[in-house]
Protein backbone atom coordinates (compact mmCIF):
# COMPACT_ATOMS: atom_id res chain seq x y z
CA UNK A 1 0.00 0.00 0.00
CA UNK A 2 1.01 3.45 -1.07
CA UNK A 3 0.28 6.74 0.87
CA UNK A 4 -3.00 7.27 2.37
CA UNK A 5 -5.32 10.16 2.24
CA UNK A 6 -8.61 10.84 3.44
CA UNK A 7 -11.83 11.18 1.11
CA UNK A 8 -12.90 15.06 1.27
CA UNK A 9 -15.86 14.36 -1.25
CA UNK A 10 -17.87 11.61 -2.94
CA UNK A 11 -15.88 10.56 -6.44
CA UNK A 12 -14.64 7.59 -8.79
CA UNK A 13 -11.11 7.26 -8.44
CA UNK A 14 -9.57 4.90 -10.88
CA UNK A 15 -12.90 3.13 -11.66
CA UNK A 16 -13.48 3.04 -7.71
CA UNK A 17 -16.28 3.94 -6.03
CA UNK A 18 -15.21 6.26 -2.70
CA UNK A 19 -17.18 8.43 -0.18
CA UNK A 20 -16.22 11.10 1.80
CA UNK A 21 -14.17 9.70 5.40
CA UNK A 22 -12.90 6.53 3.16
CA UNK A 23 -9.57 6.57 3.66
CA UNK A 24 -7.54 5.96 0.18
CA UNK A 25 -3.89 4.28 -0.39
CA UNK A 26 -2.45 4.77 -3.80
CA UNK A 27 1.11 6.09 -4.95
CA UNK A 28 2.64 9.81 -3.80
CA UNK A 29 1.26 11.09 -7.53
CA UNK A 30 -2.09 10.04 -7.34
CA UNK A 31 -2.57 11.54 -3.84
CA UNK A 32 -0.95 14.65 -4.82
CA UNK A 33 -3.45 15.05 -7.32
CA UNK A 34 -6.23 14.21 -5.63
CA UNK A 35 -5.42 16.76 -2.97
CA UNK A 36 -4.81 19.69 -6.12
CA UNK A 37 -8.38 18.71 -7.33
CA UNK A 38 -9.92 19.44 -3.78
CA UNK A 39 -11.08 15.29 -3.34
CA UNK A 40 -8.41 14.32 -0.91
CA UNK A 41 -6.46 15.04 2.46
CA UNK A 42 -3.12 13.13 3.31
CA UNK A 43 -2.48 15.34 6.63
CA UNK A 44 -1.73 12.34 9.04
CA UNK A 45 -4.49 14.16 11.75
CA UNK A 46 -7.07 13.76 8.61
CA UNK A 47 -6.11 10.10 7.63
CA UNK A 48 -6.55 9.31 11.85
CA UNK A 49 -9.74 10.89 12.09
CA UNK A 50 -11.44 9.13 8.70
CA UNK A 51 -9.80 5.60 10.20
CA UNK A 52 -10.95 6.23 14.05
CA UNK A 53 -14.09 7.88 13.32
CA UNK A 54 -15.75 5.14 10.50
CA UNK A 55 -13.68 1.78 11.14
CA UNK A 56 -13.43 1.12 7.48
CA UNK A 57 -10.68 -0.56 5.66
CA UNK A 58 -7.98 1.36 3.85
CA UNK A 59 -8.86 1.10 0.50
CA UNK A 60 -5.83 0.21 -2.22
CA UNK A 61 -6.16 2.64 -4.98
CA UNK A 62 -2.84 0.45 -7.01
CA UNK A 63 -4.72 -2.51 -7.11
CA UNK A 64 -5.55 -4.01 -10.65
CA UNK A 65 -4.87 -0.22 -12.35
CA UNK A 66 -1.59 1.15 -13.71
CA UNK A 67 -2.26 4.78 -12.57
CA UNK A 68 -2.91 5.99 -15.85
CA UNK A 69 -6.47 6.74 -15.28
CA UNK A 70 -5.19 9.52 -12.36
CA UNK A 71 -5.78 12.45 -13.92
CA UNK A 72 -9.33 12.02 -14.94
CA UNK A 73 -10.30 10.47 -11.29
CA UNK A 74 -8.56 14.07 -9.86
CA UNK A 75 -10.50 16.10 -11.99
CA UNK A 76 -13.63 14.43 -10.82
CA UNK A 77 -13.80 11.76 -13.95
CA UNK A 78 -14.07 8.04 -13.52
CA UNK A 79 -10.34 7.40 -14.21
CA UNK A 80 -11.05 5.18 -17.24
CA UNK A 81 -9.81 7.91 -19.80
CA UNK A 82 -6.14 8.04 -20.93
CA UNK A 83 -3.76 5.99 -22.40
CA UNK A 84 -3.73 2.62 -21.25
CA UNK A 85 -7.00 2.91 -19.78
CA UNK A 86 -8.50 -0.91 -20.57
Amino acid sequence: MGKKARVLVACNINGIAVKPDDVVAGSAELIKQLEGAGQADSHKTAVAYAEKATGREVIDLDLGGSGDGAEGAAAGGDGTEGEGAE
